[in-house]
């Protein structure tokens, strides 16, 4: 989980707690994006006031082009 994977890999790993999540999604050098999958809406605000990453997607996937504006 610390080096950048090239080719179609879903990586996972698991955890127990949110703030466990969280502390594993921030232990990173570059933190350029992020997605999140959740139904819940408290944990999508923790999660987007705690993740520290340029960008981050909430129910779907980065689907913008890589020559497209990215904003942090």
């Amino acid at each position: 989980m610390q080096e950048e994977t090239f080719g179609p890999v879903l990586a996972v790993l698991k955890y127990s707690t949110i703030d466990e999540a969280i502390a594993l999604a921030n232990d990173h050098q570059f933190g350029l994006s992020s997605v999140l999958y959740t139904e819940n809406y408290r944990t999508a605000m923790k999660v987007s006031n705690s993740i520290e990453a340029g960008e981050l997607y909430i129910n779907r996937t980065p689907a913008d082009p890589y020559q497209g504006f990215h904003s942090g």
